[in-house]
């Protein structure tokens, strides 16, 4: 109901039992929203590996996680049923509360084994227990779990949307069951994030984890690729040549991570044979990429007209991306096969050549594009 002008809004009239349920909600919300950023990449190299890593990351697989979706089944069950909706009472919203601190002791657990993954380097010697791919392992369990604690996030939301509400505030029954629709659909897709999580991730090869990892790349490039297609429509004081010519290399860069993140349809792969070392050079010369492509276009594609910059070397920048992960491609696949495997890394050898002829191209027209579009006195650079 719309209120008149002058009229002060009344604080609804709630139950001890509701508030205790809202109080519980807010600070279980709160906490998540605390936890959903990961540890980052540059934050784990100031820190050693705890040599007890190996056992939190057990408790997390076999005690922790798989508390949670029945947990959160339960919620659903017991406090949001269109049918039952406005008959809470004291006795379900106090079992709502225990629920909530159940749930809140186990992410704390959650987050305390994270952070134990840890130990600060007080000397400066970066000294580290385990291999690198351990650590890998770890920092990709920490974005997983980061992921899940968004979803759950997002999940309580829907809730404070409607639980609890006064008797005083009428809510259409539509909104109750499309509502309940919504957070029956946010519970089945986190208990499947939580048990393939479990069931599947943590047994996983290195080689399925690099996969992985270059799928989820693949991913975030094409939301880029989506982004980049779309922005010039929404924005039409920018040029649009530019974005159009830095679509190519937002494909071929999802290109190459697709390229690895699934066999070929003969059931090959490029990498299969890569020993752990291998990959974690791999994943190290990889994980930047996107980040550093997604930098160079808000930076010199969404800037403002006064905040670009033209130099010499932004086309060699580009190239240099993928100069590393090439490297390792190139070299294992040069060296590395036997008589029987020869021949399929020379299709290998072939295929990155090509691909690297495209995205060279790609970064020259860009480049001459861009410099046409903002700096049209400026000499052409030499490119690479």
């Amino acid at each position: 109901m719309e209120r008149l002008e002058g009229e002060t809004e009344v604080e609804p009239v709630r139950t001890l039992e509701q508030r205790s349920f809202l109080r519980a909600f807010l600070k279980l919300t709160g906490k998540l929203q605390r936890n959903m950023t990961p540890l980052s990449a540059t934050s784990r190299r100031r820190k050693r590996m705890s040599p007890q890593a190996s056992n939190h990351v057990d408790r997390i697989k076999t005690i922790l996680l798989p508390a949670l979706p029945g947990k959160i089944c339960q919620l659903c069950d017991l406090l949001f049923n269109p049918q039952f909706f406005r008959e809470l009472d004291a006795q379900q919203l106090q079992a709502g509360v225990q629920l909530l601190t159940e749930f809140e002791d186990i992410l704390d657990q959650l987050i305390s084994s994270m952070a134990s993954f840890w130990e600060e380097d007080l000397y400066g010697f970066h000294l580290e227990y385990g291999s690198g791919m351990k650590r890998y392992r770890c920092g990709r369990i920490q974005a997983w779990i980061s992921d899940i604690f968004k979803q759950l996030e997002q999940q309580l939301h829907i809730y404070t949307t409607l639980v609890p509400l006064p008797e005083l505030i009428v809510v259409p029954s539509q909104t109750v069951t499309a509502t309940w629709r919504e957070l029956a659909e946010y519970t089945h897709s986190t208990r499947l994030a939580i048990d393939d999580l479990v069931e599947l991730w943590f047994d996983e090869s290195d080689l399925v984890i690099i996969e992985d990892h270059c799928a989820e790349m693949a991913g975030q490039l094409g939301d880029l690729l989506e982004e980049c297609v779309g922005y010039p429509s929404l924005h039409p004081d920018l040029r649009s040549e530019p974005f159009r010519d830095f679509i190519p290399i937002i494909k071929l860069s999802r290109l190459f991570f697709n390229k690895m993140s699934k066999p070929t349809s003969d059931g090959h792969h490029p990498i299969t044979q890569m020993t752990t070392e291998q990959l974690l050079t791999l994943v190290n010369g990889t994980s930047p990429l996107y980040e550093d492509l997604e930098k160079f276009y808000d930076s010199n594609l969404c800037a403002l007209q006064d905040q670009r910059s033209l130099y010499s070397g932004v086309a060699r920048d580009l190239v240099k991306l993928f100069q590393a992960p090439i490297y390792t491609l190139n070299d294992y696949l040069t060296f590395q096969g036997t008589n029987s495997t020869q021949d399929l890394h020379d299709k290998y050898l072939i295929w990155y050549a090509s691909w690297q002829c495209q995205f060279l191209l790609a970064v020259k027209r860009f480049h001459v594009t861009y410099k046409d579009a903002y700096f049209p006195s400026t000499l052409t650079a030499n490119l690479p």
